[in-house]
């Protein structure tokens, strides 16, 4: 049927395709035929997600929270970028739920390497470029190496002989020719002619982190399982200054009645639930006294999928150990850290032709090859540490434990904050504010293909 329309089709309409219509002969069905034109054409390329995130960070970079960073940074006044990573393992890994938040370490660690260089570099740099020739000096064996080869090979032989024809037979039986695993023919090789060009560039930046902060997160996938996150982070004076002042503050903070939110932190977090799989890293943020806090996320999946319930529960725990060392470890990164980033090239382009000569059956050939190449080798790393020391007011806010949307994949975590007020409880427990009088309260104010991306839960103003 299919055939007989196409026969059909190329007869009756030959003008009409060549003027880039198409003609439907009398009597065909049109489902029919929509059935033949979308099997004539390409199948569909997958979706990048790479370029779907440039997309999604575009269009908060115009339209969203994003514009006033952007804004902002193009005026120097504070420092923002933006860094992307891929998801390692496919989705059918036990552990893409972990593969996918260390994408997101690895995104953030690759936007800090760019503010360590904006905070200063030092780089050496080499170029050499090289040209030789010497086309009449052909390679060739001198009769002592003959003499010697062959006494080599002779001792070969004798080694090899009493196990060789076991060998072939169980190579045989293997379906491989013994022929390929014979010894090659002597050979040597002399440069006839090369022409070259190489550099060498080493960078290395140090930086103090302290302030630098997540802002925002993205995440982008295609119809193979297919996964790219990105981070975008901002650091400036004025930040950094307030998170100091909060560290060293023991607590004594005033609120900020006009910045309350309309309802407390754990209900938020109670609202937003299935979106904190997409937060990661720490959050400024005030909670609904108008108080300035710091929100700490942090997540591991469940690597368990049998229909043990106690394996189930016992891999939870672990994956909620581990969702909490993050989350502590970010508070870390925030407020005392520093890092190092490493980047070192190498290039190389080249002409070259080489003369070889072999040794076969008792003659010498001699033949020319020629070849050309481009050469490039890459290392780069990057370094950060952070320290804590002993910071009071930290508790837990909220944990949560969901599936995957798309993969099924359980994930567990934890939201961590730190709060003036409860440091000053802590500090009073201990007897270190005694004789102080806290600070009251300030009366509340109400003020298949995809992708997804974090809350704006900062605004450029904290900056």
């Amino acid at each position: 049927m299919i055939n007989a329309l196409l026969a059909a089709t190329l007869i009756a309409a030959p003008a009409a395709w060549a003027e880039g219509g198409r003609a439907q002969p009398a009597g065909a069905e049109p489902a029919v035929m929509a059935d033949v034109n979308r099997a004539a054409e390409p199948p569909a390329e997958p979706v990048d997600p790479n370029m779907e995130l440039q997309s999604l960070i575009n269009a908060w970079e115009t339209n969203g929270a994003g514009a006033a960073f952007l804004r902002r940074a193009s005026r120097n006044e504070l420092f923002y970028t933006t860094a992307s990573a891929s998801v390692m393992a496919r989705p059918e890994h036990r552990q893409w739920a972990d593969f996918r938040a260390s994408a997101y370490d690895e995104a953030l660690l690759k936007a800090k390497a760019k503010y360590m260089v904006q905070q200063g570099v030092t780089t050496t740099a080499e170029q050499v470029r090289e040209l030789f020739d010497n086309g009449n000096q052909m390679p060739d064996f001198s009769p002592e190496e003959l003499r010697s080869n062959s006494r080599l090979m002779a001792v070969l032989n004798k080694a090899v002989g009493v196990a060789s024809g076991k060998l072939d037979e169980q190579l045989r039986e293997l379906g491989m020719d013994p022929s390929e695993f014979k010894a090659a023919p002597p050979e040597k090789r002399a440069t006839l002619f090369r022409r070259a060009v190489t550099s060498r560039e080493i960078s290395r930046a140090r930086a103090t982190l302290d302030g630098v902060i997540v802002v925002k997160t993205f995440e982008a996938h295609n119809a193979n399982g297919d996964h790219a996150v990105a981070v975008a982070i901002v650091a400036s004076p004025k930040f950094r200054a307030r998170i100091d002042n909060l560290v060293s503050s023991r607590g004594e903070v005033s609120p900020s009645p006009e910045r309350a939110r309309g309802e407390p932190l754990k209900a938020y977090m109670q609202a937003h639930r299935k979106g904190l799989m997409n937060e990661f890293g720490v959050r400024h943020m005030y909670d609904d006294q108008g108080y300035p806090v710091l929100i700490s996320y942090g997540q591991a999946g469940n690597p368990y999928q049998g229909e043990d319930f106690q394996r189930r529960a016992d891999q939870r725990e672990v994956a909620f150990a581990s969702a909490k060392s993050t989350a502590l470890a970010n508070f870390a990164y925030l407020i005392n850290s520093s890092g190092t980033n490493r980047e070192s090239q190498s290039t190389t382009a080249s002409r070259a032709t080489e003369g070889v000569a072999r040794h076969v059956d008792g003659v010498t050939q001699v033949s020319e090859e020629s070849y050309v190449e481009y050469i490039r080798q890459l290392d780069s790393s990057t370094t950060v540490r952070g320290r804590m020391n002993d910071l009071p007011g930290i508790t837990e806010l909220y944990r949560w434990t969901e599936k995957h949307p798309l993969y099924g994949h359980e994930i567990n975590g934890v939201v961590y904050l730190w709060h003036p007020r409860s440091e000053q409880l802590a500090r009073d427990i201990r007897g270190q504010n005694a004789g102080k009088a806290s600070s009251k309260p300030a009366q509340r104010t109400k003020g298949s293909a995809g992708t997804v991306q974090s809350m704006d839960s900062m605004d450029s103003s904290d900056f």
